[in-house]
């Protein structure tokens, strides 16, 4: 569906355009908090977990959690990585900092434009999920094991970015227009 708006004159043209900036910012804001949480639920889920035996001894670490003691584990090969702890097994060390609650999102309205972030409070975030390139990047071994990096994750939710984006745009069309 095309809609036509119509301006007669330079005078109404430049009232019109004259208060864009102020119209958009709601709209650029909403649009920028759309974004962010979409590059997040591409980024926070961990990847399945590897193979517990892949050094050729039991890796007791459990992503998330934290570090069992090997007797807490049995086999199964149902689930990821071959193994599942005991029903009541031993406390687990809770050394995990969760990377995966540790996100914070924040979007500014700023007098000349809208900023967003999106950043992860673990320490080593950086290194896990962090750029293909830079300091700190995401390292081989993680991209190896399945983890997104943050470059991927924006390409991977680039649709609902762009759709965002469109729907602010023109729903400032629209006001300028003289809708609501």
């Amino acid at each position: 569906m095309t809609e036509t708006i119509r301006l007669v004159g330079f005078d109404e043209l430049e009232r019109a355009l004259g208060k864009a900036d102020e119209l958009f910012k709601p709209l650029a804001s909403k649009a920028m908090s759309i974004a962010i949480q979409a590059i997040k639920a591409e980024i926070a889920p961990y990847p399945p977990q590897p193979d517990r035996m892949r050094s050729g001894s039991l890796n007791t670490y459990v992503r998330g959690q934290g570090r069992y003691p090997k007797s807490a584990f049995i086999p199964d090969s149902g689930e990821p990585g071959g193994f599942r702890t005991k029903k009541g097994s031993q406390a687990v060390k809770l050394t995990s900092q969760q990377m995966n609650k540790k996100f914070r999102r924040k979007v500014k309205v700023r007098k000349a434009w809208v900023e967003g972030e999106l950043r992860n409070d673990a320490t080593y975030s950086g290194y896990v999920i962090g750029p293909e390139s830079g300091d700190p990047h995401q390292v081989d071994f993680h991209a190896q094991t399945g983890w997104t990096n943050a470059d991927d994750a924006i390409e991977q939710a680039r649709p609902i970015i762009d759709n965002s984006i469109d729907f602010a745009v023109n729903a400032l069309i629209e006001k300028l227009a003289g809708g609501n």
